[in-house]
Order: C-alpha cells, then structure tokens, then sequence
C-alpha cells in the first residue's frame, strides 16, 4: 500500500503533516480518556483507496485503508488504546478528514521488516521452482482472502484469474459481483468456470473446512483451463501441500509459502460454506476456533482481533 497522490490531493496535505495530525488527536483521546500520557513514535503510514465490498455498483462507494507503522510495540499498544478505544476514537475524529469509510490497522514497524523478509523468501522459493517475474499464473479467486493475495501478485506477475461456479452455495452471487468488480477495474483477465461437485463430496461439507474441500475436489477443472491458456503455474490458496504437480502443472498455496497476518486481509468476501458449516456443525466450530487460536499465537492475528473473531465464530 502506499500513500496514494489521489488520496494526497483530495486531502490537501502530506504525509507528514497527516501523521502530527494522528499524533495530535491520539494525545488528545488519550487525555480525554484519563490515560497516562506517553511519547508515541509512528514511523510511517500507508493510504490507500480499496473499492467497497458492499456489493453494490457505485464505484465512488470505497474502503479508505490507513496503515500506521509504529515504532515499537509499546507505541503500538499506546495507538490502540485499552479495548480498542483510543484507536476507535481516532477514526471517528479522521472521518471528518477523510470521507470515506475509514478502517485503520495499526501495525509494529519491526513486524513490516520480518514479513517483507517472508515475502522475499517466498518470491525465492517460486523463482527456484522456474517461475520469473513477469510470467504468466493462474489464480484461483473465491475465498475472503484470494482478492488480498492477488492484490500482491499482480505486483510481480501476469496474472489470470479463475473461480469455480458450483452453485450459489459456493460463490453466491454477491460475492461474484465484487470478485468481477475488483478483476475489471485491475484489468485482470478472469474466467468464471462452470463446473459441479461430486455429490460424496457434498455430504461431507459440513463435516470439513468446507471452502478447502469443495476447491481440491474441482482441481481438474483448473488444471484443465492452464492446460488450454499454456499456462504452467496455479495459485491455489485452498491446496492441503504448500506445492503439488499435476499434469505438468505446478500447483502452489502461496499462503503455505508465506502466511499473511490476517490484518492485511481486506475481507471482501464471506464464505457461506463456512457459515452454514458452523451452523450445522459444532466440530467445524471448534476447528475453526483452534484455527484462529493458532494464528494468534504464531503472530499472524492480534488478540483484540481474534477475540471478536472467536466471538463471531461462537455465535453462528
């Protein structure tokens, strides 16, 4: 993300002046709130328009991204504030700068380093196994976080875009309508794919990770639209190996190469699968939870956030 000159024109002033800004009301709030006052470092941010994912047609209608990189963790927890309150007040306060739909993400300077340095290692690993900048992948689009991860590939790569249409159940029509949306207005080639589910298959869908099992059992149809594009590499996030060979395909979850911390996710996309999964079945429930459990503690998901996400999960 970067502090984009769109934003920075309709704004009327820098960088630099943005972050005494935040810096200024987060004093303030604090105050307000009897907290002790403390010298808080922000190191940078990063803004940047990201259409809505409201489903709707308007395209003036958009999610305004506001990345703050604090120096430490101390200044990070400072930003946010006990409870999240510090940092809710603050994007009430920048609405009146900012007229969009503000979401602010608060993020240590120190974790950006290490996880570009993941990123680095997995673009080594996919130019170890042949494929260079500028080549041409396939990516599968379904998911809440595929539209987050090929919001970064097509930084390095031709990207085609491919998404199974098994029923309403699988991509319901709200969620086709925002993958179309982001694809047409990035100019990424895409192909919506008509293809069923294997009736064992669907007997078991609210006994698994639902997304994952109904992508891996319609792999061939993929694997087949490569073949005839001549195209060699298939991202596909949803895959049990972190890399997988097909029909002289390479088939590779990019998530397995490099876990993004679940704040970079945008959240597009729900997946109804999941949802129907939970309501029938408390074993999904409980993965799930075991899931996000696991995330937090290998530092891809902040407590406050899987908190609400446990909460959320817990009263499907």
């Amino acid at each position: 993300m970067e502090f984009t000159n769109e934003i920075s024109n309709s704004l009327r002033f820098t960088k630099d002046e943005l972050i005494n800004t935040i810096l200024e009301k987060v004093y303030d709030i604090r105050k307000e709130l009897n907290l002790n006052h403390c010298d808080i470092n922000i190191v940078n941010i990063e803004l940047k328009d990201i259409n809505s994912s409201s489903g709707d047609n308007d395209k003036n209608n958009k999610n305004c991204y506001l990345t703050i990189y604090a120096r430490t963790r101390s200044d990070k927890s400072s930003l946010i504030g006990p409870g999240g309150w510090v940092i809710g007040k603050l994007r009430e306060e920048l609405k009146e700068l900012i007229d969009k739909n503000l979401i602010i993400i608060v993020e240590d300077y120190g974790d950006k380093i290490i996880n570009n340095e993941k990123k680095e290692k997995a673009l080594n690993y996919l130019l170890n196994i042949g494929l260079n900048k500028g080549d041409n992948i396939a990516v599968l689009v379904q998911c809440e976080y595929d539209i987050s991860i090929i919001d970064y590939l097509k930084n390095y790569y031709n990207v085609y875009a491919l998404s199974f249409e098994a029923g309403t159940f699988v991509l319901p029509y709200k969620n086709k309508n925002i993958i179309k949306d982001y694809l047409i207005s990035n100019k990424i080639p895409h192909k919506f794919i008509s293809c069923k589910l294997d009736k064992s298959i669907l007997s078991l869908l609210s006994d698994e990770f639902p997304c994952d099992l109904a992508c891996n059992n319609l792999i061939n149809y993929a694997v087949e639209e490569c073949k005839n594009k001549n195209i060699k590499y298939f991202i596909n996030n949803h895959g049990k190996n972190k890399y997988d060979k097909k029909y002289n395909i390479h088939i590779i979850n990019f998530l397995e190469l490099h876990p993004f911390k679940k704040s970079s996710f945008k959240n597009y996309l729900s997946c109804p699968l999941m949802i129907q999964s939970c309501k029938k079945n408390k074993n999904t429930k409980i993965k799930l939870i075991n899931k996000v459990v696991s995330d937090t503690y290998d530092g891809l998901m902040e407590p406050t956030g899987s908190s609400e996400k446990i909460m959320k999960i817990l009263n499907l």
